[in-house]
């Protein structure tokens, strides 16, 4: 691959914007895998671009293949960059097969065991993905792990956790928490309209006094 660089000029993200506008996945996964060309596509910005490609095209576990060559290349040396991280639980979330679950699971694992925080946006996917693989559980422990739980997607996945664990009296001092926010300079705090309806749905269905 070297001998297709001039100078400091890198050619890896020209060619794959290129594929982009050609909407040819199949041939920048080609070359991307291909070990004859692995320097010349050794930048985040080509697997960006390249992730992208695939996630739009519905090509989900590709982007999970693709990850574990950039974890393996230590593309610009380092494993875990975070928006190629974000891109890969976004498709494992697309995919939701049992299979890209244990992925996503097992890459969670991986990234607690080194020390990495993933983004809030990759945290939501990997929540998200183990609620529609219907372990609640798992989700509940995973939106656990954000510090600050008072982010809109966050707060909505634990309230869908706890709903789908029968959880109600949990859910009550998240409405109130945010009901009793008040002041000129505090943000509004919402809730999506199908929270509340399934919220709603379930108290209607129980016998339960809550709290």
């Amino acid at each position: 691959a070297q001998e297709l660089r001039f100078g400091n000029y890198v050619f890896g993200p020209v060619v794959m914007r290129a594929l982009y506008v050609l909407n040819d996945p199949a041939l920048a996964l080609k070359l991307f895998k291909d070990e004859k060309y692995a320097g010349f596509f050794d930048q985040l910005t080509s697997y960006q671009i390249l992730g992208d490609l695939l996630f739009e095209r519905g090509h989900y576990a590709d982007v999970r293949q693709v990850f574990d060559l950039v974890k393996s290349r230590q593309v610009q040396g380092g494993r875990y960059p975070k928006h190629s991280i974000t891109l890969t639980f976004a498709a494992c979330h697309k995919e939701n097969t049992p299979e890209a679950f244990q992925y996503a699971m097992d890459l969670w694992k991986e990234l607690n065991a080194v020390g990495h925080v993933p983004m809030r946006k990759a945290t939501a996917y990997a929540a998200a993905l183990a609620l529609n693989q219907n372990q609640p559980g798992i989700a509940l422990e995973i939106v656990g792990t954000v510090t600050k739980g008072n982010y809109v997607t966050i707060r909505q996945l634990k309230i869908l956790a706890l709903l789908a664990m029968d959880r109600l009296e949990d859910i009550v001092p998240i409405f109130r928490l945010v009901l009793e926010i008040g002041g000129p300079l505090e943000r509004k705090q919402t809730f999506c309209r199908e929270v509340i309806a399934k919220v709603e749905t379930a108290i209607g269905a129980t016998k339960t006094e809550l709290p």
